[in-house]
């Protein structure tokens, strides 16, 4: 399986996104997008910010990709660092396979990786000052 995983502050362009997943045995390619909300339970949200580990968060998936059981030609992630407003890019996951349903369901369990097991933290930070981790 062809993969980039990729941490930063400059979000890849879809078109680079898409090429990376594109070989001539995939079918099919999911791509999702996360965003930064401008409220979350009824509190206007100013950024998040993110704390990666990357000595620990590479690892982390290069292992999880490798015991994921479903085939997939290719995968692409990315991870924002540091301070992300509102309205912004979070994340982007991107997954190629022979049909959609291996493309969807490897797409959902790498991001379901990603917001509980992942060595990345995030904190909500409101636009009264205040801050949250989550």
């Amino acid at each position: 399986m062809k993969r980039e995983i990729l941490f930063g502050s400059e979000v890849p362009s879809p078109q680079r996104v898409l090429s990376f997943l594109s070989t001539p045995a995939a079918g099919a390619s999911l791509v999702f997008t996360g965003f930064v909300r401008d409220e979350n339970e009824n509190k206007p949200v100013d950024h998040l910010e993110y704390d990666v580990d990357r000595d620990s968060a590479l690892p982390q998936m290069e292992e999880f990709l490798d015991t994921l059981r479903i085939p997939l030609e290719s995968v692409f992630i990315f991870q924002r660092e540091g301070v992300v407003p509102a309205g912004e890019t979070t994340i982007i996951v991107g997954t190629a396979s022979l049909g959609r349903q291996e493309a969807y369901e490897a797409n959902r369990l790498i991001l379901e990786f990603m917001k509980h097991r992942w060595a990345v933290w995030k904190q909500e930070v409101y636009r009264d000052g205040k801050r949250r981790w989550l």
